[in-house]
């Protein structure tokens, strides 16, 4: 019985622990440093480089969508939403497959 709990202890460890403790302080570090970039920037300075991030997500599902030969439907890299258009996207990339395809 002691080895099962020996194992149990260090799967929560590595499992459930670390990931929490690693993703507490990133997240941490991120609200941090967002609050320094507005301090000493100003908001635009958020916006710009929070659009440079965007732009880069978006391009990676375009990437990969069109090395998985993925029909393109339409792609904004970068949106701005309108305050009653119901869409809070940022960035989108639509696309279809055959859904027989592997």
């Amino acid at each position: 019985m002691t080895k099962f709990l020996q194992i149990f202890l260090d799967a929560s460890l590595y499992l459930l622990l670390i990931p929490l403790l690693f993703g507490s302080a990133l997240s941490l570090v991120s609200h941090r440093n967002k609050s320094l970039v507005v301090i000493y920037f100003g908001f635009s300075a958020q916006v710009i480089g929070g659009g440079v991030g965007i732009i880069i997500h978006e391009l990676s599902h375009l990437i990969v969508a069109l090395l998985f030969r993925h029909q393109i439907k339409g792609v904004a890299l970068l949106r701005i939403p309108r305050p009653n258009d119901g869409d809070t996207s940022l960035g989108y990339v639509q696309h279809a497959w055959q859904t027989t395809s592997l």
